[in-house]
């Protein structure tokens, strides 16, 4: 079990976009020494993963939207399973408009809060993340998967689990890049480094950027998920 009290007091670090140029600066090498990444994406999501950031949906509508990064990792997961399975109630939909259905959803199961007090209460509860996921996917017509909620997990298994094809909704708890915060992993990268040691990323939507950011597993003590099958 983690040591919490340093779960809470990390330096904070900046979000990995290159796993090669992150091993540069753990191992102090220079490139040229790591060998050529060596790449696994579980399920072959890479055609269709999706990168839509908070920042994207901060402002719609004339409303203001805090403490919504579940809600951005809910429209990616179902942009990105459109892509591949083609849902006719998603056809058409912008994100914004997706985005804004999956919002309303959450507010009026009390499964968002959109509020930010303290920077503590508001947001989304990481305890009833699948049930907020099970509704949001039913009212776009997404029923033939199955959600699994792994509330306290280890990165290994996440690993295994994106291994096995699933897709991942996963929150990072205390994470000295994000804090808490939940996120879409659509699968690995392994680098052998020049010390020959491998070392397994995951790759996210992270909500920050719109392009792929990486989750270093030995960076990670403590996550939750769910699997979406």
């Amino acid at each position: 079990m983690p040591d919490l009290k340093k779960l809470f007091h990390r330096k904070k670090t900046h979000p990995i976009s290159d796993p090669i140029q992150d091993i540069r600066e753990k191992l102090g090498l220079e490139a040229s020494l790591i060998p050529s990444l060596s790449q696994t994406r579980a399920g072959e999501w890479a055609p269709y993963e999706t990168f839509c950031t908070t920042g994207r949906f901060s402002r719609l509508n004339g409303e203001k939207f805090v403490q919504h990064c579940a809600p951005t990792a809910i429209t990616n997961l179902i942009l990105t399973l459109h892509a591949r399975y083609h849902y006719p109630q998603v056809e058409g939909l912008t994100p914004e408009e997706i985005f804004s259905r999956a919002a309303a959803i959450g507010r009026r199961r009390l499964l968002y809060i959109n509020k930010k007090l303290f920077n503590f209460w508001g947001g989304s509860s990481v305890v009833l993340i699948s049930l907020y996921l099970r509704a949001c996917l039913k009212a776009f017509g997404i029923r033939d998967r199955r959600i699994r909620l792994h509330f306290l997990s280890t990165p290994r298994r996440a690993a295994r689990a994106l291994e096995e094809g699933k897709l991942l909704m996963l929150q990072v708890y205390f994470h000295k890049t994000y804090g808490t915060h939940s996120v879409v992993a659509y699968g690995l990268q392994n680098v052998q480094s020049a010390d020959g040691r491998i070392r397994t990323y995951i790759t996210l939507a992270d909500g920050w950027a719109d392009r792929p950011r990486y989750l270093a597993l030995e960076d990670t003590r403590l996550l939750g998920y769910c699997t979406i099958s």
